[in-house]
């Protein structure tokens, strides 16, 4: 007679289990933008997806977030108060040729996420942040490119985040897929997916 596999343990229908759960969580790709001394300046980060031959990246989306550099603490969230009417942009590209904000509708665009920035106010006065942090956008994609780039800027200047002691952190979630080559064309690759 047999064991019964147990969960957490290795073996039986409890590694079954524990390997059905393990394929469902996404990888992470993350990555830490610098920010500039002035905010509608681009600044950028490549993410290196090590693709091989007959693979692909299948992305479900982005998660981001501003941070203090040293400690990293998150910024406090309604620190925007001071700035009205501007908006705030993040791209993820998929290649590095671009070191400005692409087109909506560019081919190489994967995700946008963009936050028209508009200041409330509660009855004493205060600014009120009405964006929850981290940001999380995405759907799923499916990219062959050797380098990600993940851009941002603002409309104008927002001096609460124009500075080096302020990056943006976060994360692109993705499996790694099977994508087998079934020839060339003159833009590239075309996969049997």
């Amino acid at each position: 007679m047999g064991k019964r596999g147990r969960p957490g343990r290795t073996g039986g229908s409890g590694q079954a289990n524990f390997d059905k759960i393990l394929a469902t969580v996404p990888s992470e790709a993350q990555f830490e933008i610098t920010m500039d001394d002035h905010s509608a300046t681009e600044v950028y980060e490549d993410i290196d997806t090590n693709l091989q031959d007959g693979e692909a990246w299948l992305v479900y989306g982005c998660e981001w977030m501003f941070e203090a550099v040293d400690p990293t603490i998150p910024l406090a969230t309604d620190f925007y108060a001071v700035v009205t009417g501007t908006a705030l942009t993040l791209q993820v590209h998929r290649n590095d040729d671009s070191e400005i904000l692409l087109n909506f509708n560019d081919d190489d665009l994967m995700y946008q996420d963009t936050l028209d920035w508009q200041s409330a106010f509660n009855t004493e006065g205060w600014g009120v942040d009405l964006v929850n942090w981290p940001r999380f956008f995405g759907r799923r994609t499916i990219t062959f490119s050797e380098k990600l780039r993940v851009l941002f800027r603002t409309q104008d200047d927002v001096p609460a985040i124009s500075t080096s002691d302020v990056q943006i952190a976060g994360r692109l979630l993705y499996d790694r897929i099977k994508a087998p080559s079934i020839g060339q064309s003159k833009l590239g690759q075309i996969a049997n997916l």
